[in-house]
This record gives C-alpha cells, sequence and structure tokens, in this order.
C-alpha cells in the first residue's frame, strides 16, 4: 500500500513540475517569479500542528512546502473564496 502512495505522489509531484515549466515558459504573467503549484495538502501534529501544502516548481528537484497555522489556514481560505467569486462571476458573464 505504501508503494502504491509514493507512485501516485511522485505522479502527483511530476505534474505539478510540468504545470510549473508551463506557467514559467509559456505565461508571461509569471516571467519574473517562480512559480510554485501544489500537489497536496496534509497535516503535521505534534506539539505544534501545522497544515502543509506540497508544491513543486520548474526545477523539480526538491519539494517546497508551505507552512500554515490554523489562523493562516483561515485568512487564506477567505481570500480564496473572494476570488473564487470573482471568476465564478467572470465564468456567468461568458456563459
Amino acid at each position: 500500500m505504501l508503494d502504491k502512495d509514493f507512485e501516485s505522489l511522485d505522479k502527483a509531484f511530476a505534474s505539478a513540475v510540468n504545470a510549473a515549466t508551463y506557467l514559467n515558459e509559456r505565461d508571461e504573467r509569471y516571467k519574473d517569479v517562480n512559480p510554485l503549484v501544489p500537489l497536496q495538502v496534509g497535516v503535521f501534529e505534534g506539539d505544534d500542528s501545522y497544515i502543509n501544502i506540497m508544491c513543486a516548481d520548474s526545477d523539480g528537484k526538491i519539494p517546497h512546502v508551505v507552512v500554515l497555522t490554523e489562523k493562516m489556514a483561515q485568512d487564506i481560505v477567505r481570500e480564496v473564496s473572494a476570488c473564487l467569486s470573482v471568476l465564478r462571476a467572470e465564468q456567468g458573464k461568458e456563459g
């Protein structure tokens, strides 16, 4: 079972690297930055628990991890929800 999990993670990492490479090479909006593409979200538990978002860049040598406290995650969820509302409104205008 563990091998299957690593295989899925390897595939997700490869897909994220490909997406980051595409953004880096083909989308002018990302020409001066190193886009990170998320591939997995999880929780590291312990004395201090954190939400971790594993990401990949176009280099693809090592994964990057975004670490969030509960408060940070709540703030991001609120901001992402607002962005989704804007995207949905734009899609409604196009449809």
